[in-house]
């Protein structure tokens, strides 16, 4: 039970910043960096949330809807990283079309796999929920099936994608917009 509050007092701090980030974007940054920032904190939330209620649920519903908001905010999180990244390099585009065309496949990618998800709370192709003795509680594990298999592959495959993107973009672009790429790139490695 230790370790599940540790973990969970960390993520309910990486929450409350995220909040106050979001909260506070609106309001000092400008129109066209504001919200994208404001959003991607938001979307940053919904797996932290997730995860807090996977961790302390000891009744299946409640672990399984953990589940499907960590999973499904993984999706939106990288919507909204693909948005701030257009907002925050906008000046140093030199192929609007063709990213905005990029943006546009990733987010029906991943839409479809939102959709995916939510058809599977009545499907139930995405996972089944294992009970687990943890620290003397019952916690609940996911046993991925195709859906889980499909939403991992769609969100890896858009995280590596960028990676390639903005490696790619910080390569070619002038040494006066290197930066603004370079700074993303080394963001997504670390994550």
């Amino acid at each position: 039970m230790f370790s599940r509050l540790v973990i969970s007092g960390i993520l309910l701090v990486v929450l409350v910043v995220l909040l106050t980030c979001s909260v506070n974007s609106r309001r000092l940054y400008s129109k066209e960096m504001g919200k994208p920032v404001s959003l991607l904190n938001i979307a940053l939330m919904l797996p932290i949330i997730g995860n807090i209620v996977v961790i302390f649920s000891e009744n299946e519903a409640l672990a399984m809807v953990g589940y499907y908001v960590y999973s499904i905010g993984m999706d939106f999180a990288l919507v909204e990283v693909m948005k701030f990244s257009e907002a925050y390099c906008a000046s140093a585009r030199e192929n609007k079309p063709a990213q905005k065309k990029i943006i546009t496949v990733y987010s029906v990618i991943l839409g479809i796999d939102i959709i995916q998800l939510l058809a599977s709370i009545v499907t139930k192709h995405a996972f089944t929920l294992v009970a687990k003795d943890c620290e003397g509680t019952i916690c609940y594990s996911a046993r991925p099936l195709i859906g889980l298999l499909i939403h991992r592959v769609n969100v890896f495959a858009v995280f590596v994608s960028l990676i390639i993107v903005f490696s790619i973009a910080t390569a070619k672009t002038s040494r006066l917009y290197r930066e603004k790429y370079s700074i993303i790139l080394s963001i997504l490695i670390v994550v």
